[in-house]
C-alpha cells in the first residue's frame, strides 16, 4: 500500500513546477475594465457611459456584442468594421433607468471573433430613486378625544417635478 503511493509522489516532485505561459495572451484590453458604480441616479437620468476598447496584437479583431441588458445600448462607436492592430476605439453606451427603482445591474458581453481570446463583460449598477416619496409611510392620531377633529398632512415629492394627481 505504501509502495503504490510513493511512485505518485516521486513523479510529482520530478514535475517542472512554476507559473505556466500561457499560449494565447489576449489580444485586446477594455478601458475602464471594472465594474462602474453609478450610485444613486433619478428615475429617468440617462447616463452615456465610454469605453476604450484596445487591439494590443498584432492582427485585426472582429467584435459583437452578445445579451445586452435591457436599456443599456451601444450608441457610439462601431463593431461592425475590424479593429486594426494596435489601435483603439471609443464605445458609448447609453443607460436610460426609466421604469426601474431600487438597486439595479445591467450588463453587455463583448466577444471576439478569436476563439482563443476572452469574452469581456461591461458592467453597470446603480440605485434608481423612486419617481414619487412620501414623507412617512404610516402617521397616528395618537389619542383622540370624541370632540376632537384631528388632521395628518402627508408630503408628497415628486423628481420629475410633472404633475401628480392622488386619489
Amino acid at each position: 500500500m505504501a509502495l503504490g503511493l510513493l511512485l505518485p509522489l516521486v513523479l510529482l516532485v520530478q514535475t517542472a513546477q512554476g507559473p505556466v505561459a500561457s499560449t494565447h495572451p489576449y489580444r485586446f484590453k477594455v478601458h475602464p475594465d471594472t465594474t462602474q458604480h453609478l450610485g444613486s441616479i433619478g428615475p429617468r437620468e440617462v447616463r452615456e457611459l465610454t469605453y476604450r476598447l484596445e487591439n494590443v496584437g498584432d492582427r485585426p479583431l472582429r467584435f459583437r456584442l452578445e445579451g445586452q441588458s435591457e436599456s443599456f445600448k451601444l450608441v457610439g462607436g462601431e463593431l461592425d468594421t475590424p479593429l486594426p492592430p494596435q489601435t483603439s476605439r471609443a464605445l458609448t453606451f447609453r443607460l436610460d433607468p426609466t421604469g426601474s427603482v431600487g438597486y439595479q445591474r445591467r450588463h453587455a458581453k463583448l466577444v471576439p471573433d478569436a476563439p482563443d481570446q476572452p469574452t469581456f463583460l461591461f458592467r453597470v449598477d446603480m440605485t434608481v430613486r423612486p419617481d414619487l416619496t412620501v414623507d412617512a409611510s404610516t402617521k397616528s392620531f395618537g389619542r383622540v378625544a370624541p370632540h376632537e377633529r384631528p388632521e395628518l398632512t402627508f408630503t408628497f415629492r415628486r423628481e420629475t417635478e410633472e404633475p401628480l394627481v392622488l386619489t
